[in-house]
């Protein structure tokens, strides 16, 4: 399958596509979301079929590619490659517009609404609304890998994939179930994740189409099994914890042949001892 990438104006035109599904006219919008996006065709070539897009995202010191599948109406699995410390996007996301978000690789920040801070480390899964994050992503480790399932609920409610339909599973309520009052839901690394989404990572070009449809309904199948009671959440930060450790960091590595204390550092920032707890920023 030949991909082509889109340079300009790539991360306005990604929330344009995503934004966008719900003014395809009914008629098409089962057979290919992408090609009918208002705003889009005209402008960002892709595949005849409009199943997968690569954009290209000119980063401030790197370079990231999203490369988005259309796996079923209203469901967009997306790869995400990033060299770089952050990403920003343009364009406003719905609030019935899900995001869930696996890290392979590296370590993946974004700013709430709230003014909360969330970080993914390797082998983490993270679920919110895409209106609830601002529109910026961070990169600590300057490299990122991972994979993004973008939901728009209303729609996949009005046409649910097979399994999802037969099993009876109400999608709306997956907003209330992880997302309510605002919040975000955060799943540390574990088997039941591991297994649904390692797979993904090296699937043969030949196999994508059905292998991808198979992995989402199973992702659905098991968040549905989901006790959000029972899981540990990872630690949310606050915009000026975050900030505290960005400016430790600069700190250590403007001049590494100086050493520092946990006592040394704590003073001078106003950390108590025992908050030194902030490495998964």
């Amino acid at each position: 399958m030949k991909k082509r990438y889109i340079i300009e104006d790539a991360r306005k035109h990604l929330a344009e596509q995503i934004n966008g599904i719900e003014g395809i006219e009914r008629t098409a919008m089962q057979e290919n979301l992408v090609k009918n996006t208002k705003g889009l065709s005209a402008v960002i070539p892709k595949d005849n079929d409009g199943y997968c897009t690569v954009y290209k995202m000119d980063c401030a010191d790197g370079l990231g590619l999203m490369t988005v599948y259309q796996v079923y109406p209203g469901i967009q699995l997306i790869y995400n490659d990033f060299e770089a410390t952050g990403c920003e996007w343009e364009g406003t996301l719905g609030k019935n517009i899900l995001e869930i978000n696996h890290c392979r690789e590296g370590r993946e920040g974004s700013k709430l609404l709230s003014g909360s801070c969330l970080y993914l480390g390797e082998g983490d899964m993270s679920i919110h609304t895409m209106d609830n994050c601002a529109s910026e992503m961070a990169f600590p480790l300057k490299h990122y890998r991972g994979i993004s399932v973008v939901i728009n609920l209303e729609l996949v409610s009005e046409y649910p994939p097979q399994t999802l339909a037969e099993s009876g599973i109400d999608i709306l309520e997956f907003k209330e179930k992880f997302c309510a009052d605002g919040n975000c839901f955060i799943m540390r690394a574990k088997d039941e994740i591991e297994h649904i989404f390692s797979e993904l990572y090296s699937v043969p070009d030949c196999l994508q189409k059905p292998y991808f449809k198979l992995k989402v309904q199973e992702l659905l199948l098991f968040l549905c099994m989901v006790d959000v009671t029972k899981e540990k959440q990872r630690e949310m930060y606050t915009s000026p914890q975050v900030e505290i450790v960005k400016e430790i960091h600069k700190k250590l590595i403007s001049n590494l042949q100086e050493r520092f204390t946990i006592e040394e550092l704590s003073k001078e920032y106003l950390i108590l001892n025992y908050s030194w707890h902030y490495k998964n920023l």
